[in-house]
């Protein structure tokens, strides 16, 4: 039963990227590739946590590989969210102290992503590579706080969706990360230490499958607003060259 739940979670995660698929094909915003990459990340990262604990795939994986698609692929999930972020609620243009500031996050996450990448070679202790992984995700989650402070004092809407999506992410794969590390014989070969990041994702996805439908009718509204305008425009020259 309980790896019936993680295979349930691992369809509905593919099932969402198939829909925000379409919705990238129909709106073409950078947005929604972004957070395909970020559910795709991290729907292999617990595919394969899920085979070291259960021998899901029924055969072998070299250690390094397996490594590889373990802390890096949870890193790159959180890369793609900060990447996603920017898009979707428009940083650059709206928010330009957030936007600077999330370039200055997206090369912390880069550094650890690739120290850890050829750090795999070494073959450091698994222990060790815990207690950094902790320490890493611990430092980048401190230094989330003051953009997501940023956002909050901006008191839009959308903002708040983010904010609350990323705590449900970040805060799941906590619980999960905390529990493997303080209480290791729990953790060995049980899957159920992902449960919490996978409910983390899943209150993710009903937040921001909301926050979309949110920004398409803003957006509609906003293109609705710019036709009117054109038009009264263009009815006002009318009236300038042929007045009554």
């Amino acid at each position: 039963m309980n790896q019936f739940w993680h295979i349930l979670f691992l369809g509905i995660a593919f099932f969402q990227m198939l829909f925000m698929m379409a919705q990238w094909f129909l709106f073409g915003r950078k947005e929604y590739f972004f957070y395909i990459a970020y559910i795709f990340f991290a729907a292999v990262y617990i595919f394969f946590r899920l085979h070291a604990a259960t021998d899901l795939l029924n055969f072998s994986i070299h250690p390094w590989l397996l490594e590889w698609l373990d802390q890096p692929m949870a890193i790159l999930s959180y890369y793609m969210y900060l990447l996603f972020t920017r898009h979707f609620l428009s940083l650059k243009h709206l928010q330009p102290q957030a936007y600077r500031y999330s370039r200055a996050i997206e090369v912390i996450f880069l550094i650890f992503l690739f120290g850890k990448t050829l750090s795999i070679p070494l073959e450091i202790s698994q222990s060790l590579s815990a207690y950094i992984y902790m320490g890493s995700v611990l430092i980048m989650a401190a230094l989330v706080v003051p953009m997501v402070v940023m956002m909050l004092r901006q008191k839009n809407i959308l903002n708040n969706f983010v904010v609350m999506g990323s705590i449900c992410y970040i805060g799941g794969g906590l619980v999960g990360m905390f529990v493997a590390i303080l209480w290791p014989a729990k953790a060995i070969g049980n899957a159920s230490i992902l449960l919490g990041m996978e409910i983390g994702i899943l209150a993710e996805l009903l937040l921001l499958n909301t926050g979309f439908v949110l920004k398409n009718r803003i957006l509609q509204q906003q293109v609705i607003q710019g036709q009117q305008k054109l038009l009264d425009q263009l009815m006002k020259e009318k009236k300038d060259q042929f007045p009554e």
